[in-house]
């Protein structure tokens, strides 16, 4: 899905479901970014994948109750368009690690998000920020606040993103993933753990030591 520039979303379950409104104002386009932040008037985009469950009336909905959270960072990746995760088609080798690296989070019951990064997918006319810290977190933070909208509007208030979350990543998205996980936790939200592998990491400026005691 895509999180338009200028586009806010409500991020207060309790506030949106006792009022009954639609959203609100609450994080935009660049929400963690700062108003200043290269990109942070960015449409970005993404893959979300919500678990489901079968009701007592055998439909197939989002199951109810507080659900946790799981992101997932796409390792390099040159091509604009193809082999995003918001281009996810069965066969596309370079992005089917990551997106079956996240198949167990999401037979967890977890609302799995993999972000396609600034640069990528609807931001493509941005430049692609490699290793930029704060790219990686203009493009996922949005996409955490509008996941847990369409949470709440989708069940009618009956389930709820909470705000637990694990994140992961190879390669350049183990880099991305300890910038995300900095700014998952300074935006409120607990950090279960970040899992990054054979990441570019910037050792001198202790990255991975901060990313860790995090």
């Amino acid at each position: 899905f895509n999180l338009a520039a200028g586009e806010t979303v409500d991020n207060s379950f309790n506030d949106y479901c006792s009022s009954g409104a639609g959203a609100g104002a609450g994080a935009g386009a660049g929400a963690g970014a700062g108003a200043g932040a290269y990109g942070n008037n960015a449409t970005v985009s993404g893959l979300v994948i919500f678990p489901l469950t079968n009701s007592s009336d055998d439909t197939i909905g989002i199951p109810t109750g507080p659900m946790k959270g799981a992101v997932w960072m796409h390792g390099s990746q040159s091509t604009t368009f193809k082999n995003i995760p918001s281009e996810f088609v069965w066969g596309d080798e370079a992005i089917l690690s990551t997106a079956l690296l996240a198949f167990p989070t999401i037979f967890a019951g977890t609302v799995t998000i993999l972000p396609d990064f600034l640069g990528y997918g609807e931001s493509h006319s941005f430049y692609k920020s490699y290793l930029i810290r704060r790219a990686y977190q203009t493009s996922t933070m949005p996409l955490w606040f509008k996941a847990k909208e369409l949470v709440r509007t989708e069940t009618n208030c009956t389930s709820e993103l909470v705000d637990f979350v694990t994140v992961n990543g190879y390669s350049e998205g183990g880099y991305a993933a300890l910038a995300v996980a900095a700014s998952m936790a300074n935006s409120g939200v607990q950090v279960i753990g970040a899992y990054a592998g054979a990441g570019p990491y910037r050792l001198s400026s202790s990255m991975l030591l901060e990313g860790a005691s995090k």
